[in-house]
């Protein structure tokens, strides 16, 4: 299974957050083989797993990363270590190095896909891990991804993240399906 080690690897080991520091190097391998269009990750969090994939893409060819989250929008759903004010400062202070490459995206990540226009060549889902929300994630930021383009997912060990997967391998679409601790990612064939 191919990881990038980058010169920067000590100073993304020391962020916090929710990404293991080996599936932040997968996500970095996979950014930096992005060639066209943008990066978009759909839960950002503290901004430790957008840092990898900004990191890859700029050892790469420098495309854009989009971090889509609602940060301290989620009042509904009580989950008060993802909507404190603090978490967006913690992703502002932790992908700072990175400023150049990131476009924060502070909304639902369904409300966003609404109104989208760019071509995705790597699409990580690491949002909602409820069935119906994770599959919308999917459903509605797919079609932008094209025939080459990638898709992962974050957290393939929860059993609903199992389900959309599988779901989504039944379409036949995506090859090449790799599991790298709780990161797995395929490439897309058809449409």
């Amino acid at each position: 299974m191919d990881v990038l080690v980058l010169p920067e690897s000590k100073s993304l080991y020391g962020l916090e957050g929710l990404i293991r520091f080996g599936e932040g190097l997968r996500l970095s391998y996979l950014a930096s083989k992005v060639k066209s269009g943008v990066i978009v990750e759909i839960g950002s969090f503290k901004g430790k797993s957008t840092s990898f994939l900004a990191a890859g893409s700029r050892h790469g060819n420098d495309v854009p990363v989009y971090a889509v989250d609602t940060w301290d929008l989620r009042e509904q759903y009580g989950q008060q270590k993802y909507q404190a004010k603090e978490t967006l400062e913690a992703f502002h202070r932790q992908t700072q190095s990175y400023s150049k490459v990131i476009t924060a995206i502070r909304g639902f990540s369904q409300e966003v896909a609404k109104t989208w226009d760019k071509e995705i060549g790597l699409l990580f889902i690491d949002g909602c891990h409820w069935y119906k929300e994770a599959w919308a994630d999917y459903q509605n930021w797919q079609k932008f991804i094209p025939i080459g383009g990638m898709i992962a997912l974050h957290d393939y060990q929860n059993p609903k993240i199992q389900m959309v997967v599988e779901r989504i391998k039944s379409h036949e679409q995506w090859v090449n399906w790799e599991v790298y601790g709780r990161v797995i990612s395929a490439q897309r064939v058809a449409k």
